[in-house]
């Protein structure tokens, strides 16, 4: 499996990877520093740790602001969702705003009465001179920044939401004139990054449901409400001054963000983390239907009990296959670069905790790493890329989650991470024996058959293992 570090000779690549490490560090510490002293929630989104070779347990924490960051350095769309004054547009405006400077971003109001238009500019100056319609026509001037703020999306009428979703794509089609949004990078990519907000709940006049297709398209759907403000964060924004004047003088990062996302494909993933991709991918896989897959039937969990499913009747899939698909193909390939993203993001947090501790990361840090995605960086980062893409059984997310998909969601990749480590603990070494022609023992025979019979997933992995790692 390809990664980072064979791209390079050893020198060039640790040379490459410092800097950027090394950068991305420094300006951690000064976004969340920026971002902490007007948004007030240093709630962790995400925490984990990192144990480096000399058994140092490193916490590693997460918070919103951060997971903007990674948006921005992965150009992955962002879906700010939860209830009318949690600091949505504010987060956004914050992130936009030290990222790219004043004039990097631009911020556009959604409105019900909306249409197409609204994202069309006309040169009516050319028409007189005898120009087509279409010559004319240009994208609105939003298009032209790095990044784009759409507060309130689900305000959008329909008609504004098949809009959106060419917003999203980059791929504007203006009467039959197509037109890319941002920063032309080469003949064919662009660089620009979506942030999306919108409240939750029918009190709110004028809003639209959001079409699903839409917010297929959106990489992250973060449900703000999820992560309410600690106490000393309540006590911070008490105290704070309202009249507090944004700095003018803020420097685009624009270059270096940019430079990131360039780079980013060539980190590549851990054989772990591979594996559960292509797990996810099998979600939707069922031995019980005609065609092998949950679509094309009427599936539901009573369709498992009426085909006496032993999968359906027993642990662990008992807990997950009857409620639950997976997520589609698209969703599935941006979950993989985002990740690159977020591994980046962690070992520049890394880096900085060897720097408090006056620590060498080239010495410490670079030899105890592999540069690449880990099982752990896409089970922290899935939840908040999977939630509302990977459709569920509502009474069983009401019943066993209060209704909330995210943790709905969450639930599901713990049982399918438990279920890797099984498969990377019990069954890998042996397939490799058993590839170089050892004899297996009676034990190892019998996990891998107990291990098939609990989980028929596990029969794409055995092939995935034969076929493509050894």
């Amino acid at each position: 499996m390809s990664n980072l570090k064979e791209s390079f000779h050893n020198g060039e690549y640790e040379d490459i990877m410092l800097k950027y490490i090394n950068l991305l560090a420094d300006l951690e510490i000064k976004f969340n520093k920026f971002i902490l002293k007007r948004y007030f929630n240093k709630q962790p989104v995400i925490s984990n740790s990192h144990i480096d070779s000399e058994g140092n347990i490193i916490k590693l924490k997460y918070t919103l602001a951060d997971i903007l960051l990674i948006g921005a350095i992965t150009q992955s769309s962002i879906l700010l969702s939860g209830s009318s004054g949690s600091g949505k547009t504010l987060l956004a405006k914050l992130v936009t705003r030290f990222l790219f400077g004043k004039n990097g971003y631009t911020r556009k109001n959604i409105t019900p009465d909306m249409n197409e238009q609204d994202f069309i500019d006309i040169d009516f100056g050319a028409i007189k001179e005898g120009k087509r319609l279409k010559e004319a026509i240009s994208a609105d001037e939003i298009f032209s920044r790095p990044s784009l703020i759409i507060d309130e999306a689900n305000r959008a009428p329909p008609i504004v939401q098949n809009r959106l979703m060419q917003v999203l794509e980059n791929n504007i089609d203006l009467k039959s004139k197509i037109v890319h949004a941002g920063i032309k990078l080469n003949s064919d990519m662009y660089y620009h990054w979506n942030i999306l907000t919108l409240n939750y709940g029918s009190e709110y006049a004028g809003t639209s449901r959001v079409d699903r297709a839409l917010k297929d398209r959106v990489i992250f759907n973060i449900p703000i409400d999820n992560f309410p403000p600690t106490l000393n964060d309540q006590i911070k924004m008490i105290r704070s001054d309202l009249n507090e004047i944004l700095e003018s003088n803020i420097n685009s990062k624009e270059e270096f963000i940019v430079e990131i996302f360039q780079n980013l494909e060539k980190i590549g993933l851990s054989i772990e983390a591979e594996a559960l991709i292509l797990y996810l991918g099998f979600a939707s896989n069922c031995v019980k239907s005609p065609s092998g897959s949950k679509y094309g039937i009427l599936f539901s969990p009573d369709y498992c009990k009426d085909n006496d499913c032993q999968y359906a009747r027993n642990p662990p899939l008992n807990k997950i296959c009857p409620f639950t698909y997976a997520p589609s193909n698209r969703v599935l390939r941006k979950l993989v670069h985002a990740a690159k993203g977020f591994t980046l993001l962690k070992l520049a947090k890394i880096y900085n905790y060897y720097e408090e501790n006056e620590l060498s990361f080239k010495e410490k840090g670079l030899e105890d790493l592999n540069i690449e995605v880990t099982l752990e960086d896409i089970i922290s980062i899935a939840p908040l890329i999977l939630n509302e893409k990977i459709s569920m059984n509502r009474d069983w997310i009401i019943n066993n989650f209060h209704g909330n998909q995210y943790f709905a969601i969450k639930f599901f990749l713990e049982v399918i991470e438990n279920q890797l480590n099984f498969f990377m603990n019990n069954l890998l070494k042996p397939l490799y024996l058993e590839k170089k022609g050892e004899d297996l023992s009676e034990k190892d025979i019998g996990i891998r058959n107990k291990a098939k019979k609990d989980d028929f997933h596990f029969e794409g992995l055995i092939k995935y293992v034969k076929e493509h790692l050894i």
